[in-house]
């Protein structure tokens, strides 16, 4: 397993704090032979495009599973995939309206 990301406060870095920050909802990912693009998306608009070595993805992501991973441990809670709320929700609308 890879060593565990740095944790940074914001007052430890003082140009940090005009740094923009960012919510997202939803994503959308493109691959080309040299990087990977992510499309950050917020109630189904664009808000901001991401590019991103292999190498940094990839750690990215081993990153991120790691964070879920240790949360879900320590709230013994399993946290839903997007996929997952959605069927949920179709069902709760096919239930309601029967």
């Amino acid at each position: 397993m890879a060593d565990a990301p740095p944790v940074f406060q914001m007052g430890s870095f003082p140009l940090l704090q005009q740094v923009p920050t960012i919510y997202f909802n939803g994503f959308s990912l493109q691959l080309s032979n040299s990087d990977i693009s992510v499309m950050l998306i917020a109630d189904g608009r664009p808000v901001c495009k991401l590019n991103m070595s292999f190498t940094t993805a990839k750690t990215l992501n081993e990153n991120l599973s790691s964070l879920i991973q240790n949360l879900e441990k320590v709230t013994n809670h399993t946290i839903m995939l997007a996929g997952e709320v959605e069927t949920g929700l179709k069902n709760l609308v096919s239930d309601s309206g029967s």
